[in-house]
């Protein structure tokens, strides 16, 4: 589909990379579901243009390059986007040394495009069978702003739910999350840690101290807000996830289990 999609563009209404970079500077207008993001429609369509040779990927990422010292914070989110697609096809070393010189504006489009790859092995099932070569940036995504953490967190909720990999190796930025995130950020990171704990069932990944350290804060979340009678989202995937630990217990260390079990009855107090 997506051949079709880039033959029509460049065919049937003669799109070229040239014809859409002004769509760059454009804002996203709208919130949540309503949101609607041009400049990244723009970005996402070059990237279509470039993965079918539809378009010269030397000539468009100079083109693009300059673009990262834009005044416009839009414009270098979403020519880093397109730099990023384009370099996660074979060039890690530029991507991560891009991540780590550019701006905020730049790291976010960057983790946007990691974002859209795995999330196109997901729609498409395409090949990715190791979050490893994206770890550190990861890692350092989920240490950086809120959008940051957000674009991270959603990418690493992908490759644990959607295409049941191990996350062992960012299991310790997640543990900082779990203590200085926002409620729907832990929450995310929660459901993200079930699906892990269902992989070392499955013989996908194995236990690790960093684990070890997340089931701690997992058994702090779970225990009732004083004054709440009611479970909040965050303590419903916390019972979730220690429920899922039930199956593993042959490797979970035996004082976890002690904790785990203290931790599930007093979310079954609530109702």
């Amino acid at each position: 589909m997506r051949g079709r999609e880039a033959a029509f563009l460049a065919r049937e209404l003669g799109a070229s990379p040239e014809q859409l970079y002004p769509f760059f500077a454009e804002a996203p207008v709208g919130r949540g579901y309503q949101k609607f993001d041009a400049g990244n429609v723009a970005a996402r369509n070059v990237w279509l243009l470039l993965s079918h040779g539809v378009a010269d990927r030397v000539h468009t990422s100079e083109a693009l390059m300059a673009m990262l010292g834009d005044d416009s914070k839009h414009v270098r989110r979403n020519a880093a986007y397109v730099l990023g697609r384009v370099w996660l096809d074979g060039d890690m070393a530029r991507f991560e040394h891009c991540f780590d010189s550019g701006d905020g504006e730049v790291k976010l489009g960057l983790l946007h495009s990691l974002r859209w790859l795995i999330g196109d092995a997901v729609m498409d099932h395409l090949e990715y069978s190791d979050i490893s070569p994206h770890a550190r940036v990861l890692r350092a995504g989920l240490a950086g702003t809120s959008k940051h953490r957000n674009e991270a967190l959603d990418t690493v909720h992908q490759i644990a739910v959607r295409l049941r990999l191990s996350i062992s190796p960012v299991l310790d930025a997640l543990c900082r999350v779990l203590e200085t995130g926002k409620p729907q950020q832990v929450e995310t990171v929660i459901n993200a840690l079930s699906s892990h704990i269902y992989s070392i069932k499955h013989g996908r990944a194995r236990w690790t101290d960093e684990l070890t350290a997340a089931v701690d804060r997992l058994v702090v979340h779970a225990y009732p807000v004083p004054g709440n009678v009611k479970p909040t989202k965050v303590q419903i995937a916390c019972r979730y996830a220690l429920s899922a630990l039930s199956h593993i217990e042959d490797v979970v260390p035996a004082d976890r289990q002690r904790a785990i079990r203290q931790a599930l009855a007093q979310v079954a107090k609530l109702r």
